[in-house]
Parts: C-alpha cells; sequence; structure tokens
C-alpha cells in the first residue's frame, strides 16, 4: 500500500502583472495505491492507484487577460490507474 499527499501553496495568477487580480487558492490532495502479488500466479502483478482520492475541486492553471478577465483550466478530479504485468 501507498498512501502520496500532495500539496501546492497559493499563486498569483498567470499575466497579472500588477498582481492586482487575486490568488489562486492553495490545493491538497491524497493519492493512493494497493499492489497484489499473488502467490498462485507466478511472474504476474496487478496494481490499482487513485489519484487524488477525495475529488477535490482543483486548477490545474489560471490566467489573467485584460481582454477576457480571470481564467481558470479545473484539474482532474478523482481518477482509476488499473495495471497488470507479467515479467518473463
Amino acid at each position: 500500500l501507498v498512501l502520496g499527499a500532495n500539496y501546492l501553496s497559493r499563486q498569483r495568477l498567470s499575466g497579472d502583472y500588477d498582481n492586482d487580480h487575486g490568488w489562486l487558492s492553495d490545493r491538497f490532495t491524497v493519492d493512493f495505491t494497493v499492489f497484489y502479488e499473488p502467490s498462485w500466479a507466478k511472474g504476474w502483478k496487478a496494481s490499482l492507484r487513485v489519484d487524488n482520492l477525495f475529488d477535490e475541486k482543483t486548477c490545474d492553471f489560471a490566467g489573467w487577460s485584460d481582454y477576457a478577465g480571470a481564467y481558470y483550466y479545473p484539474g482532474a478530479g478523482r481518477t482509476f490507474l488499473l495495471s497488470v504485468t507479467r515479467v518473463f
């Protein structure tokens, strides 16, 4: 089992050169991975990874434009990755 935490502190919007259009808030997410290697299937391994376990709202990028104002690109919500491998 692996439990990971990610923290990104608050930051200014890209393009806000005068620093007068606020902040992008800080973010904290938790990831979880479980590995399994069955004794009855030699050479086979499996893992399940869950990123952003608690489905926190995140923002991958945010900026400021004098023409459009603030704009945001939302981050991924909870995501899953299942993998199975065979070692020869």
